[in-house]
């Protein structure tokens, strides 16, 4: 009972604080308010493939579908890709989804139907013309469909980075997803090695910045030229901690 206690204590000042921290280190900010419903053809994607990037407003009505798992960023990337969609060439993410069960960040709470590739499939569906690159650091996900192709990558190594984007022999990515460890310091090892293939137009996103981090990544970025956002989700009862992202261009 104590831990519980101690939890939610947490979780409230958190809240409370969230904003205040924030900016210090960013010193604008708007807010957005939207409407969810089951018309969000990214989210249907999501669903066809169990992709825990995003849900539609009608799985809540399975007993079974375990929205604590689920985060509400298909609904955010709907908005942001729908109208360029067809201009995307080459999206690299980070993380293809471990099933093993000594991987500490593995997917299995998503169900047995899961299997790893299900955001890369999703890419795939929604960027019709864009070749999809993933990464992970377990090689028992690597796989190769129709406009898919995957390698294996250690994010903390630089050597190992270098080395994926040699194989995808890309020179420019429209879109990077990390959503890899989502610890600090691999995180910023990968961005330093990856941000130098974005595109000029292209958007560099880091998923699921919890809030024991977002001090650090929020520093770290204050100190660069580049464009940046933190984009914070909530939604009513199962809001989870992790529901955010950091966003940035160059221009």
């Amino acid at each position: 009972m104590l831990r519980i206690f101690l939890k939610k204590k947490n979780e409230i000042l958190r809240k409370i604080f969230f904003n205040k921290t924030t900016l210090k280190f960013f010193n604008h900010k708007y807010t957005s308010y939207y409407i969810k419903n089951d018309y969000n053809h990214l989210s249907k994607i999501c669903q066809k493939y169990i992709a825990n990037k995003g849900y539609n407003i009608s799985q809540l009505k399975n007993s079974n579908f375990k929205l604590e798992f689920f985060q509400n960023y298909s609904d955010y990337y709907f908005e942001i890709f729908h109208q360029n969609r067809d201009n995307i060439r080459n999206v690299l993410e980070l993380g293809i989804g471990s099933v093993d069960k000594d991987n500490q960040y593995n997917m299995n709470m998503l169900g047995k139907k899961y299997k790893p590739g299900a955001s890369l499939r999703v890419w795939r569906d929604y960027f019709k013309k864009a070749k999809i690159h993933g990464a992970d650091i377990d090689k028992k996900t690597l796989f190769k469909e129709k406009r898919i192709a995957t390698t294996y990558v250690d994010q903390s190594d630089t050597k190992s980075i270098s080395k994926m984007f040699k194989k995808f022999k890309v020179k420019r990515f429209d879109i990077i997803i990390d959503d890899g460890c989502h610890r600090f310091d691999e995180t910023i090892i990968f961005f330093n090695c990856a941000i130098k293939r974005l595109s000029n137009n292209g958007l560099y996103i880091i998923e699921d910045i919890v809030p024991s981090q977002r001090k650090k990544f929020l520093k770290f970025f204050k100190s660069l030229k580049f464009q940046v956002k933190l984009i914070n989700f909530y939604r009513p009862k199962n809001n989870i901690l992790s529901n955010c992202l950091i966003t940035i261009r160059k221009n």
